[in-house]
């Protein structure tokens, strides 16, 4: 699913180099646009919820939620990673 959705991406953005890029642009531009966050966001679920085929529920959840928690109340960048780190530690700290 992750490869069809970055050959996908890609695709599209080699036809924006082509004539038809511009009807192309016109009607997916939008959803184009979406497509990186999709991705990345596929790829941190997999990361944080999955560990040898198996649901994980670990520390990196705990990091993920606390991250997602500080993006939400539109924490700047380098605060929302250090919140996700030290939720993270403290968890494993504690555990």
């Amino acid at each position: 699913m992750l490869a069809a959705l970055a050959a996908g991406s890609y695709g599209i953005r080699v036809l924006g180099v082509t004539t038809l890029g511009r009807i192309v642009e016109q009607r997916l531009g939008p959803l184009v646009s979406l497509l990186p966050v999709t991705l990345f966001s596929a790829l941190v679920a997999l990361m944080t919820w999955e560990r040898a085929g198996e649901l994980a529920l670990d520390a990196r959840v705990v990091g993920v939620v606390a991250g997602a928690l500080a993006a939400w109340r539109r924490a700047s960048m380098v605060v929302v990673i250090l919140v996700a780190m030290a939720a993270t530690a403290g968890f494993r700290a504690f555990t």
